[in-house]
């Protein structure tokens, strides 16, 4: 629904690159840049996408996007790639971000989502909270094993079915 589409071809194939990319970081950042307009950035796009969604007459339901977050041992970190201040795909990505310092990031899209979703009355699938914070459900801090996407997809199917029940109420005629 949105362009354009970005492709990554042979993604897969250099996840083990970008692992030890990240561990040969030459620096860690602690904090990030003032994420304001980031923030407003997401805020902006949600809205426009569920706008967009709704003018087709579509139910929209919020995927909340959840994500690895838990004390990590060193085998642990070195299974992560993610947080380049850079693109590891396109060439040597030196610096990389905490991973701690992104976690607040993602806690305040999740909080934007959130707000987002109550203000223009749409549903909000809360999803951090039942993927179990393992490797057996994350391979890294965002992205799910086919266990994590089993478990995933379950939720969101359950969240659609029991909204199937409900009437909907479309906003012309509140």
């Amino acid at each position: 629904l949105r362009h354009p589409v970005e492709v990554r071809d042979r993604a897969g194939k250099r996840l083990d690159d970008a692992r030890k990319m990240r561990q040969r970081a030459k620096v860690v950042l602690d904090a990030t840049p003032d994420p304001t307009p980031m923030l407003e950035h997401f805020e902006t796009h949600l809205r426009a996408l569920v706008e967009l969604c709704r003018a087709k007459g579509a139910r929209v339901v919020i995927a909340r996007q959840p994500w690895l977050e838990k004390a990590l041992t060193p085998e642990e970190r070195a299974r992560l790639w993610n947080f380049g201040a850079g693109r590891p795909y396109s060439g040597e990505v030196t610096t990389y971000y905490a991973h701690e310092a992104v976690w607040k990031l993602l806690a305040q899209v999740d909080e934007r989502a959130v707000r987002v979703a109550q203000e223009l009355g749409v549903e909000a699938l809360e999803l951090n909270s039942l993927v179990p914070q393992d490797f057996e459900h994350y391979y890294d801090e965002l992205h799910h094993t086919p266990k994590g996407c089993e478990l995933l997809g379950r939720a969101v199917a359950r969240q659609i079915v029991a909204g199937r029940a409900a009437p909907r109420v479309h906003a012309s005629a509140r």
